[in-house]
C-alpha cells in the first residue's frame, strides 16, 4: 500500500454535502492538505463527479469542492473520503493553523 502524500488531522467539525440536488448532513473526522473523510447516520448513495462540502468552523465556515475518493460503511455509520479539489487559501490557512498545535 502506498504511503499517504499528506497527514491525516483528527477533527471534529459539522458538515454539510450537497450532491446532485441532496443535502447531507455529517462530521468531518479527519482532515489533510488534500481532503477530508466525513462520517454520516445511515447510509446514503453519493454519486456525482463532483459535489460541495461546507465545514463549520465556530462562526466562519469553509465551501470546498470535491469529489468521492472512496466510501465506506460499518454497522449503522457511512462514511466518505473527499479529495478536495483546488483547495482555497482559507482551507489552506485551516489545515496549517492545526499542524501548528501537533
Amino acid at each position: 500500500m502506498a504511503a499517504r502524500a499528506f497527514d491525516r488531522i483528527s477533527v471534529l467539525l459539522d458538515a454539510k454535502i450537497y450532491c446532485r440536488s441532496r443535502v447531507y448532513s455529517g462530521t468531518v473526522v479527519n482532515v489533510s492538505e488534500s481532503g477530508m473523510f466525513i462520517k454520516m447516520d445511515g447510509s446514503p448513495i453519493l454519486s456525482g463527479p463532483q459535489l460541495d462540502v461546507v465545514v463549520s468552523l465556530n462562526k466562519d465556515v469553509l465551501r470546498l469542492s470535491g469529489k468521492i475518493i472512496r466510501q465506506e460503511a460499518t454497522d449503522h455509520r457511512y462514511g466518505v473520503g473527499i479529495e478536495v479539489l483546488d483547495p482555497n487559501p482559507d482551507y489552506l490557512d485551516f489545515i496549517f493553523s492545526l499542524m501548528a498545535f501537533l
